[in-house]
């Protein structure tokens, strides 16, 4: 299976596979808490918080899987390749995830846009002392979201897996990674945006009108860029992820042209484990914190 994912460099010995460099920002937290999807009201689903197991439910099938396919052209961007020969599953990464980025970046930064309008609408709409409870309910937001980010992620998700033959996907997985993001999104405006309300006084609306627009416009050009590449990175590494089989053993593999990070180091330094079974960082596969670009692998 090395072979045919183009990863013929990676050594093994009793001690583990060697390691190879990746780079990744500082781990940032991400919510665990699990959502179940609602009724849809308006034009955003309500979304309320209640338990939901990771890695279970039902495996449709994923559809056509264009992204990966109709990436093949030779006019896309690619990266430089690492000493001659890029890893196939790296490579098809890249493909991937040059098709989509643009149409994530798009739905996602209109989803942000439509979310500050109504905050702004809402707010001069208001009468009397300016209250918090006035901003849109979060479930309301977080279904909003969840709607801008499921089709795009989905599809990447199937090109992970179809990188391994596999052409279905599991869906409360994918709907846990659309929530897991919404969730960062939605935590990130809305604390910012209560903060601002509550340090204006009185019931001049206009007065907190400029620095919910800065909330907004802080979060597009500083936070968003990273979250979205994020987002993208991980949603592959789950379909390739789901698509080893489940008596396999997995290897945890770095990005060869990125610079080393000690958690990473460790993990693809680890021999080859069950898939399911946590790595040295606590893991059992990569992406589980913002910022990592290493992929899992089947062993045998």
């Amino acid at each position: 299976v090395l072979g045919d994912l183009g990863v013929d460099r990676i050594e093994t010995s009793s001690t583990g596979v060697a390691p190879v460099p990746v780079q990744r920002r500082p781990p940032a937290s991400r919510p665990e808490t699990g959502a179940q999807l609602g009724s849809t009201t308006g034009s955003a689903r309500s979304v309320h918080f209640e338990s939901i197991a990771a890695e279970s439910g039902p495996v449709l099938g994923s559809g056509t899987g264009a992204l990966h396919r109709s990436a093949t052209r030779g006019d896309l961007p690619r990266n430089t390749p690492y000493a001659g020969t890029l890893p196939t599953a790296f490579e098809g990464r890249d493909i991937a995830l040059t098709r989509a980025t643009p149409g994530f970046r798009r739905r996602l930064k209109r989803a942000v846009n439509d979310d500050q309008s109504e905050v702004l609408d809402r707010l001069r709409a208001g009468r009397g002392l300016i209250a918090a409870s006035e901003l849109p309910s979060p479930d309301r937001q977080l279904g909003a979201y969840i709607d801008a980010l499921h089709p795009v992620l989905f599809d990447v998700v199937t090109c992970g897996a179809e990188m391994l033959g596999c052409l279905d996907v599991p869906v409360t997985s994918v709907e846990n990674l659309c929530l897991q993001l919404a969730k960062h999104v939605v935590d990130c405006l809305r604390a910012p945006a209560v903060a601002a309300i509550e340090q204006t006084s009185g019931s001049d609306r206009e007065a907190i009108l400029d620095p919910i627009r800065a909330v907004y416009r802080d979060f597009r050009n500083t936070i968003l860029p990273e979250l979205i590449d994020d987002a993208l990175h991980e949603a592959f590494a789950l379909g390739l992820y789901h698509a080893i089989e489940p008596t396999d053993l997995v290897l945890w593999v770095t990005d060869p042209r990125l610079d080393p990070d000690p958690i990473c180091e460790d993990n693809s330094a680890s021999r080859a484990l069950p898939k399911g079974t946590n790595f040295p960082s606590g893991h059992p596969r990569p992406l589980s914190m913002p910022g990592c670009r290493c992929l899992a692998i089947p062993a045998g």
